[in-house]
């Protein structure tokens, strides 16, 4: 079934076989075979290195005129922003 498409998920193998997606992941284990995880990226543009060059001279100038700029604001890695727009808080790649 996943020679057939490889990019079916684990979730539709067991409900087409009819098995627990924890067998079918127990199988493709022993198999030494990898589930299928999509992933969006982002594409890179040919501007992007003037960007972000512009973006640090932009935060570099606000940083000399209010020195507590960089306490303001809030670093996290729980949050993936995707290009279109939506927001994903789960801590997931779809």
């Amino acid at each position: 079934m996943f020679q057939r498409s490889p990019r079916k998920s684990l979730r539709h193998a067991s409900s087409e076989v009819g098995i627990s997606k924890s067998s079918v992941h127990r199988i493709m284990k022993r198999c030494q075979w990898r589930s299928y995880i999509p992933r969006l990226v982002q594409a890179f543009n040919d501007d992007d290195p003037d960007r972000r060059v512009q973006y640090c001279e932009w935060y570099l100038g606000r940083c000399n005129e209010d020195a507590h700029l960089p306490t303001k604001i809030v670093f996290s890695d729980e949050v993936t922003f995707k290009l279109n727009g939506s927001i994903n808080s789960q801590n997931c790649t779809y």
